[in-house]
């Protein structure tokens, strides 16, 4: 589980070993470096995740976004991206182009899910509401096939 930044980690770890994980939960976090410095929080994050505008700069954002290094056919674990509408960071078009992303390129059986917050912003799981983070272990246990989680 990777939460706001933390995700960067988690979208990465999956995308390059994938084979080392049964469920994964994308929390609010970024996914899709390349052009961040042109989104509305975009100025905030050029220390944290560098500008897109120079040869290096873009190398840098690249290797570091798990966008750009989905690869198609691939067999992903299961994957829950949840992103909040009115997420004042990585807004939801993060979170959903993301799992869009994941699920064209799956190759395998696992889910890959969205869960779209209409009311939340940058809260995460783990802050927000309880019954969010429920929904995000019920999802985990049910995908690592915990007995009292299956259908």
């Amino acid at each position: 589980m990777g939460i706001s930044a933390g995700g960067l980690l988690v979208g990465n770890a999956i995308v390059d070993r994938p084979d080392l994980f049964g469920a994964a939960i994308h929390d609010v976090s970024p996914a899709d470096l390349v052009g961040m410095s042109r989104q509305p929080t975009g100025a905030r994050n050029l220390s944290e995740y560098g500008w897109d505008q120079t040869a290096a700069g873009l190398r840098a954002i690249l290797a570091a976004s798990p966008y750009q290094r989905v690869r198609d056919g691939v067999g992903y674990p299961a994957v829950l991206v949840h992103s909040g509408a009115e997420d004042y960071n990585f807004g939801p078009g993060q979170g959903a182009k993301y799992a869009a992303r994941l699920q064209a390129a799956n190759g395998g059986a696992r889910p890959v899910l969205l869960d779209l917050d209409r009311h939340g912003g940058h809260d995460a799981y783990l802050f927000g509401p309880s019954e969010g983070l429920a929904d995000a272990f019920a999802f985990a246990l049910w995908q690592l096939g915990h007995p009292d989680f299956q259908p």
